[in-house]
């Protein structure tokens, strides 16, 4: 089973993006900010990791420095308000894979840059 993990601060696109990565056959796991996502990136072991940036307790940037010092190496995709290049080239640095900005996105495009990145889920 592939395992998708969104860490997003925001119910309607964490909803949105968790039904629709369900429908397609992913397992997918939430977490509402990055303290807790970060909690979850180590009991779930995800193949893959959808993150917000902006978020309480603990931003994106905050969780990718976190996942560097453990030498946690799983796929991430930010999801944010945010296109910035500064944040993106940032973001990069980290090893972030691709960049969804929310205010553009479909949720075609958030299937796509999943299965891009870890594949389709089995049948």
């Amino acid at each position: 089973m592939k395992k998708v993990l969104i860490i997003e601060d925001e119910k309607l696109v964490r909803n949105l993006i968790s039904k629709k990565l369900s429908e397609k056959g992913f397992v997918v796991e939430i977490a509402e900010n990055g303290k807790k996502g970060f909690q979850k990136i180590k009991e779930t072991e995800p193949d893959l990791i959808l993150l917000d940036i902006i978020m309480p307790e603990m931003n994106g940037f905050e969780v990718l420095e976190k996942m560097q010092e453990e030498n946690i190496e799983v796929p991430v995709v930010i999801v944010s308000n945010s296109g910035q290049p500064v944040e993106i080239d940032k973001a990069k640095e980290y090893g972030v894979r691709d960049w969804i900005v929310k205010t553009k996105f479909d949720l075609q495009e958030v299937i796509e840059k999943t299965v891009a990145q870890i594949g389709k889920p089995q049948k």
